[in-house]
């Protein structure tokens, strides 16, 4: 769980408790950066992995990927 700064897209304002969004320009962004890598990881790395957990590729295999090899080889 490592800190994430982004550009402020709506379709990202439901991780706002754990990625930092930043403004639509160079410099806003960049002290977005910089105050994040300042920042104490160790309360916010479980709430990153915790909030990453539904877009893994082991969730979206298991989601996606296996009802459909199951459909097609019946397995």
């Amino acid at each position: 769980g490592v800190p994430v700064v982004a550009t402020d897209l709506p379709e990202l304002r439901r991780f706002v408790d754990v990625v930092r969004l930043a403004p639509c320009n160079a410099l806003a962004f960049e002290d977005a950066i910089e105050e994040t890598l300042v920042l104490d990881r160790s309360a916010l790395s479980p709430k990153l992995i915790e909030a990453a957990r539904p877009y893994s590729w082991n969730t979206i295999c298991r989601q996606q990927v296996v009802p459909v090899l199951k459909e097609v080889f019946h397995i």
